[in-house]
């Protein structure tokens, strides 16, 4: 008996082991995109980890989420909160921006139910970059959004994108 209870605590030591590593491995991952090579600090970990065990998603989910990875970057729900991403100028910062945001995560959220309202990891990530929702750190908490409705990435971020894009492209020709 003592054996079986020392085994199914070791299972259970594994697997969190080897969670914590897919954690670590995709926040590695989602920095460098951003060119950060910083390592990951605890707080990130834990906030990855709750992110991930999050029902659904919401405004201030992705507020504490960013809080922790770039604490100045705010959403732009004010007038005068705009930004541009190279040669790219997202919608303009404001109330209407919120409103944009919140109809995606109704959609994410549903995701799912109803097949008529269901988007795809994808869209989701890229409606999301396009809104451009807040100052700073749109890219990891977007990389995090669709970590989440993957619910896991086995093969990483990079490689699942590549194969969803080109699935996504071939369909919409």
């Amino acid at each position: 008996m003592s054996d079986n209870k020392n085994l199914k605590t070791l299972s259970e030591a594994l697997a969190a082991s080897n969670e914590a590593l897919k954690i670590l491995r995709f926040i590695d991952e989602s920095n460098r995109i951003e060119g950060i090579k910083d390592a990951a600090t605890d707080e990130q970990i834990m906030e990855h980890r709750r992110f991930m065990d999050l029902q659904f998603i919401t405004i201030p989910d992705i507020e504490r989420f960013i809080s922790v990875h770039q604490p100045d970057a705010k959403l732009r729900d004010q007038w005068g909160m705009d930004v541009r991403v190279g040669d790219y100028i997202p919608p303009i910062g404001g109330a209407l921006l919120r409103n944009k945001l919140e109809n995606l995560l109704a959609r994410i959220n549903y995701c799912g139910t109803d097949p008529d309202k269901t988007i795809n990891a994808y869209q989701a990530h890229k409606e999301y970059e396009a809104i451009h929702p807040f100052m700073d750190c749109n890219g990891r908490s977007g990389r995090m959004i669709w970590l989440w409705m993957m619910r896991s990435a086995p093969l990483g971020f990079l490689h699942t994108w590549y194969y969803q894009s080109l699935q996504h492209e071939r369909v919409e020709l």
